[in-house]
């Protein structure tokens, strides 16, 4: 099934960023893409166009690190502080 035929309500702020950070912290990075099709399985009606202005602003307002590669923009959280380092090397598990 398609998932843009399930979508019941436009995704908002909120389910932007929630799905952002979701995406961010699995997986390292997200782009806007991945935030969309996400939200589509969810069944939220979502377009790349609104979904790029609302990352744009999230990036903005949450201090989160973007690169564009000459394809596309990556988002991320940002480099990890140094105590978050040293705890995740003493302790891995």
């Amino acid at each position: 099934m398609n998932p843009f035929f399930k979508a019941t309500r436009p995704a908002s702020k909120k389910e932007v960023l929630s799905t952002a950070i979701r995406l961010m912290k699995h997986y390292g990075e997200t782009t806007t893409l991945e935030v969309k099709l996400e939200l589509r399985e969810q069944g939220y009606l979502a377009y790349q166009s609104e979904i790029a202005d609302l990352m744009a602003e999230l990036c903005r307002e949450e201090g989160w690190e973007s690169d564009h590669n000459g394809l596309y923009r990556t988002f991320s959280l940002g480099p990890m502080p140094e105590w978050l380092v040293a705890l995740l090397i003493l302790c891995p598990n």
